[in-house]
């Protein structure tokens, strides 16, 4: 365990709680229901006060620009001016506060403190690799060594402009295929069967214990049993110190990002939404067995070719989940890596840790709503703060766009995109099947 955080309430109407977490999560307070401690009856507090990132032993706060401001030891932080709107304290995100053992926090007449257990040191030698393959099961005896030097390589790389071709024991990389917040997706070909692969080499945020390596190792291998059409298969994994690789199925025409991109920022609907419902299809496939991709955006959507036919596969099925679930990707929504905002619902926020179907069915309607406006579903502008945004603002109807699709099919992509999960499709089946309804049953 990297370590676990407590947070007491020391007075106000919730006196005497106490909120345990042992993995990646998020706490916010305030005067709102979907709050983790709602002081609705206190009016020195807003509705989404303050909000708190936690991955132990890593706490990190942010003042959500409420009009009072956040107290941490005594400190007032984030406190919006008298004469701004709520909305208009939005347009700048406020500073963050990194929480310590034994730190005070305190809104109105709530009062908190925090509590921060470390797990002991990880050592500086990396432990011997974890190395299996999902196919063929059986340990890998590569040297110990080429690893490290990959986990030096990659350390190195990542400060240079120019990406180096690095090695991956059993396989020859040929070039870079992309790049994105964890990590990058090389061109590889396998030295055995000499078949085609991408291979994706992420290197986590912060030190690695063996208690969060086998949990982000277990729970990968359950994302490999996902075998269908329209899924990126997982063919095999590896990790030694902070560096993890994934062998995967390679799809040379790119994503769906790409193609978005190649046709000036916007896709007809005739392209768009056969490559959506095949995407459906794979995500239906995975919510059938209780998984939930949480991460699903035009990026992560790939182009593949069965039978001469375009076929769009979903990629990267858990990695962002149970990266951020073992500890490992250090703060996603307060630190530098953001994340994928524009594509998140709201309670993948307030309910971090328990994200269901529907999320997945808001990501990939706005997936959708991008690839046909070239706009995103709330208008986040740049330097603002995208936690009040998707906590505060709900989609703009597409239809508000100027694109000209069937008011048919505009009702399903707006019903996905609701802000409340339950007054979304349920999971990804009814979402496909509405689209495909309201296409006239054309498009796949």
């Amino acid at each position: 365990m990297a370590g676990k955080i407590t947070i007491v309430v020391l007075s106000g109407t919730n006196t005497g709680k106490t909120f345990d977490f042992d993995q990646h999560e998020t706490f916010i307070v305030g005067r709102d229901q979907d709050c983790h401690i709602c002081i609705k009856d206190d009016r020195n507090a807003s509705r989404h006060h303050f909000f708190i990132e936690l991955s132990p032993p890593l706490a990190r706060l942010r003042d959500l620009g409420s009009l009072n401001g956040t107290k941490v030891n005594g400190k007032v932080h984030g406190r919006r001016r008298q004469t701004e709107s709520r909305e208009e304290a939005a347009q700048r995100r406020y500073p963050e506060v990194e929480i310590h053992d034994g730190d005070t926090i305190a809104v109105g007449k709530t009062k908190l403190r925090v509590r921060i257990a470390a797990a002991a040191p990880v050592a500086d030698e990396p432990p011997l690799p974890t190395l299996y393959s999902m196919e063929t099961a059986t340990a890998a005896t590569d040297p110990m060594e080429l690893l490290k030097d990959l986990v030096r390589r990659q350390e190195k790389e990542s400060k240079q402009a120019t990406p180096a071709i690095v090695e991956i024991p059993g396989y020859e990389i040929d070039g870079v295929l992309g790049e994105g917040s964890y990590g990058r997706v090389y061109r590889a070909r396998s030295k055995r069967s000499k078949e085609a692969v991408a291979i994706k080499v992420m290197l986590a945020q912060v030190a690695v214990d063996e208690t969060a390596r086998k949990l982000f190792d277990r729970e990968m291998r359950t994302q490999g049993a996902l075998t269908h059409p329209n899924i990126v298969g997982l063919r095999e994994q590896g990790s030694v110190g902070k560096m993890f690789y994934f062998v995967m199925d390679v799809c040379e025409h790119g994503s769906v990002e790409d193609l978005r991109r190649r046709q000036g920022g916007k896709l007809h609907l005739d392209v768009a939404a056969p490559l959506v419902l095949d995407a459906l299809d794979g995500l239906a496939f995975a919510h059938a067995k209780g998984i939930v991709h949480r991460d699903i955006k035009p990026g992560n959507l790939l182009i593949g070719e069965i039978n001469g036919r375009r076929q769009a596969r979903v990629s990267d099925f858990g990695l962002a989940k149970n990266f951020q679930k073992a500890g490992l990707s250090g703060m996603t929504m307060t630190g530098s890596l953001a994340g994928t905002p524009h594509f998140m619902p709201c309670e993948q926020i307030t309910n971090f840790r328990d994200t269901r179907p529907p999320s997945d069915v808001y990501s990939m309607a706005g997936s959708l709503y991008l690839l046909l406006t070239g706009a995103y579903p709330l208008d986040i502008a740049k330097g603002e703060d995208f936690i009040e945004a998707i906590l505060n603002r709900s989609a703009t109807p597409i239809l508000n766009r100027g694109v000209k699709i069937a008011p048919a099919v505009a009702g399903v992509i707006d019903r996905a995109l609701s802000k409340s999960a339950g007054a979304r499709y349920k999971d990804a089946r009814q979402l496909r099947d509405a689209l495909h309804a309201a296409l006239g049953g054309e498009a796949g």
